[in-house]
């Protein structure tokens, strides 16, 4: 039988089954109402809501095809998972002291959570809590479709466990100082799927014995993995007091953080170049598993880092009309970082084939430090009735110092006769950098409500770096250092209304514009050591609208429009026969969403929603200048979509909801006839779900909920490899405590 009509046998049986146990459930619920008094209609069409309760739950699901794709996309474990869903419970022992306690526990998905919360009016509360749950990720990467090509790590079952641990006290005094102090540690372990993906020659394009003038083989489809070990500490102590009309606020902050983490590589995996070698000429086809040498290896990167912040605020009240604030930040950071990079590559021989270090990076040990002194200011006003401005002014200056020093140690040689493999000496690398970048940013908000039905805002803010950069070169034994000049502006601005001129009809409009330029001046073009100047920046523009109209009582309908274009743009002065002195765009971007919701409600036992969205979406290259051969291999990306969705709910009986909801996603931006020239990417996916739930008060203290689904996913971009079918299962028991 097909995997899909087995599904959806699966599928019908368990609905069957839900709606075979309804009357049974009635029954008892008959049963428990002649032992139990009796309550108002009113209260009998409700479902309770309860202050204390425990929710036992379970989920189950089956999936055909690719279970580890299914883990990633939906969040949800592949198997059974199930214990205690939802737990609360509140306590006060005396009448001035109050005690919290809630939780999950969810063995299967490993989601934990443990919270009490104790509070004495007038004095203050204690808050801790401990949290534990997992993300999945799917350990696959690229796929080639010249030849189907498709090699996922032998182990797609990747996941990553976060765990956070924190305590807080507030002493909560009238009249007094509020002290309070937080304490968190988080964790983050386990292994995750990288972007970076390795190079492989089994692509099914013909691979030749000389590289000249053949087509490019190679393509980066090989997955890798990161393994995580992360730890982030943050000690926190906050001091709130009012004075008359002044409200002072001090607080002080210590964050840690420990990383490493490790990343590994796979390249070229089953290819072996022959011993002796091919002959270059005549020039002829050969097999892609003896067009490289596979290489494995790992690049392990290590971070601590202290910072210390101290902030201080203030805030005077002087009347409905003004009020000023003012503030005071100083930030400390001293980090630590190491890595190694280490690569092997396997050489054949006339005795064998030989794993030989190759360009690798030892010992990376680095720092830097950087202090942050930031002063703000501003008032509110509020000048008449319906007209409030709020003006800011923040100056900061930033200095960071780094340096970091590594021993680079290049490919080994391989004697092809002997085996032997020698290394070449080490070289020691140092670089280093120190950036002060002072800035003052005003800024303006001001919104009028004075014309009837209208709300009328704007916004603008404009950010100024005038800063000096000190660089020593990297990847350079012999180190040189470049001073230069670097200008920063950005700018942002909005201006927006809102008009609600009936009950039926509202609609909100929103212009934006931001501006963004780095000026580097004075760089240094080595070797020549001639001042030359660049200058990146971006402009976006564009504008959101949203109406919502409600024709009739039971139907509401909303419209939303996004648009944002923008282009992004490089300037120099650099002079030579290849270069013409200007301004060039480097990528330009446009992107347009159009959302649709419905909302009816015909009647008062049945609602529906039904939602739209649309979405086109653009980002171009230098895609068609660029001219052949390099439009070959830069295209632009296309990032279209659209989704949608209907919910609809219904009361069976007094004490019965049944529930129903259908959602459609679809992307169709894959291109497999770019494979001739590049890795075609650009998501081309088809996803569709259909759930459907009931939800029954057995009596005023136990209400039980069922859900089943069928979850469908197909995608292009994967080659149709990480396509599953998916049964979905829940139940849950709601009782009162």
């Amino acid at each position: 039988m097909p995997a899909n009509c087995s599904s959806l046998i699966r599928a019908a049986g368990l609905l069957v089954g839900m709606l075979l146990v309804l009357p049974g459930l009635r029954a008892a619920d008959q049963t428990a109402a002649t032992t139990t008094p009796a309550v108002t209609a009113t209260n009998a069409d409700a479902f309770p809501v309860f202050d204390n309760y425990i929710v036992l739950g379970g989920h189950n699901a089956w999936v055909d095809k690719d279970k580890d794709a299914f883990q990633a996309r939906t969040d949800t474990a592949r198997g059974a998972s199930g214990g205690i869903e939802d737990f609360n419970y509140e306590y006060d022992p005396t009448k001035d002291v109050s005690i919290i306690t809630d939780g999950h526990a969810i063995a299967g998905s490993s989601d934990y959570l443990a919270h009490i919360n104790v509070t004495k009016t007038d004095v203050g509360s204690v808050d801790a809590g401990y949290q534990r749950f997992r993300t999945y990720y799917d350990g696959v990467g690229g796929f080639f479709p010249t030849n189907n090509a498709w090699m996922p790590e032998p182990d797609q079952n990747l996941y990553v466990d976060r765990a956070k641990f924190w305590v807080e006290g507030t002493v909560s005094i009238p009249n007094q100082p509020i002290f309070t102090i937080r304490y968190t540690n988080e964790l983050r372990d386990g292994q995750k799927d990288s972007t970076i993906w390795g190079p492989t020659d089994l692509t099914g394009i013909p691979a030749y014995s000389t590289t000249t003038n053949e087509p490019v083989t190679k393509r980066e489809i090989i997955p890798s993995y990161i393994d995580l070990g992360e730890r982030h500490q943050d000690i926190e102590a906050l001091m709130k007091h009012t004075i008359g009309k002044t409200t002072f606020e001090l607080s002080v902050n210590e964050d840690l953080v420990n990383n490493l983490d490790t990343r590994f590589l796979n390249w070229y995996p089953g290819e072996e170049k022959p011993f002796p070698a091919i002959p270059a000429a005549p020039v002829k086809v050969i097999p892609s598993t003896l067009a490289n040498n596979a290489e494995t290896g790992y690049d392990q990167e290590g971070n601590k880092s202290s910072t210390f912040s101290a902030i201080g605020k203030m805030e005077t009240v002087f009347s409905d009309k003004i009020s000023f604030h003012a503030g005071l930040r100083f930030q400390h950071l001293t980090s630590d970082f190491t890595g190694n990079r280490l690569l092997y590559i396997n050489t054949p021989t006339a005795v064998g084939t030989v794993i030989a270090p190759t360009d690798n990076v030892l010992g990376l040990l680095g720092g830097s430090k950087i202090l942050d002194y930031t002063v703000t200011a501003g008032v509110d006003l509020k000048p008449f009735k319906d007209f409030r401005i709020q003006l800011d002014l923040k100056g900061e200056n930033d200095y960071t110092k780094g340096a970091d020093s590594y021993t680079s140690v290049g490919a080994a040689t391989v004697n092809t006769t002997t085996g032997v493999v020698a290394s070449p000496a080490p070289a020691l690398n140092h670089a280093g950098e120190t950036v002060e970048n002072p800035s003052w940013t005003p800024e303006i908000n001001a919104r009028y409500n004075g014309i009837n039905n209208i709300s009328l805002y704007t916004s603008a803010s404009f950010q100024h770096v005038s800063g000096t950069e000190r660089v020593v070169a990297q990847y350079s034994t012999t180190p040189a250092t470049q001073d230069e000049d670097t200008h920063e502006n950005h700018g942002q601005y909005t201006v927006g209304a809102n008009w609600a001129p009936c009950s039926f009809f509202g609609l909100r409009g929103e212009i934006f514009y931001k501006d963004h330029q780095n000026n580097f001046q004075d760089y240094a073009d080595f070797p020549s050591a001639v001042p030359i100047q660049y200058v990146l920046g971006y402009q976006l523009y564009g504008g959101r609208l949203t109406a919502t109209v409600a024709p009739i009582p039971t139907v509401t309908l909303t419209t939303r429009y996004i648009l944002q274009n923008g282009s992004m743009e490089t300037a120099t002065n650099i002079v030579s026969p290849a270069v013409i002195p200007g301004e060039y765009d480097s990528m330009n971007a446009h992107n347009q969403q159009i959302d649709e919701t419905i909302d009816w409600t015909p009647l008062p036992q049945f609602y529906m929603e039904a939602s739209v969205n649309v979405v086109f979406d653009c980002t171009s290259t230098a895609y068609p200048q660029a001219g052949l051969p390099a439009d070959n291999v830069v295209q632009n990306a296309n990032n279209n979509y659209w989704e949608g969705s209907v919910l609809a709910g219904y009361v069976i009986d007094k004490k019965t909801d049944g529930e129903a909801q259908y959602t459609y996603y679809r992307a169709d931006n894959y291109d497999p006839a770019l494979a001739a020239n590049t890795v075609p990417y650009g998501a081309g996916e088809e996803d569709y779900r259909f759930t459907v739930g009931v939800k029954h008060k057995i009596n005023d203290k136990l209400v039980i909920s069922a859900k089943v689904g069928y979850l469908v996913s197909r995608n292009d971009t994967s080659g149709d490899f990480t396509n599953y079918n998916a049964v979905v299962a829940y139940v849950a028991l709601d009782r009162a405590l």
